[in-house]
């Protein structure tokens, strides 16, 4: 089990590009994942994920207007940190 704040999610405001990004990352040196095809292929599964998450909660980025983006992270965000 990783340690939670080795993973920057627990910032008021995140993007689910960031969020993709930060798990790659974590992916890539807990894994050690080498080879930018590898790595690449990481970040491309990682945002299909993210993204099916959102999609999960009925959330559509490109159909909120950036506010509303901000506030629904806003909002995810206060759970994550319960948990």
């Amino acid at each position: 089990m990783c340690n939670p704040h080795q993973i920057k999610w627990f910032q008021p405001f995140i993007t689910a590009k960031q969020l993709a990004t930060e798990i790659t990352n974590f992916n890539v040196t807990k894994n050690n994942v080498q080879g930018e095809e590898n790595i690449t292929d990481e970040h491309v599964q990682n945002n299909k994920d993210v993204r099916a998450l959102l999609g999960k909660s009925g959330i559509k980025p490109e159909e909120l207007k950036v506010e509303e983006d901000i506030k629904s992270w806003h909002e995810e965000s206060k759970h994550w940190i319960k948990k």
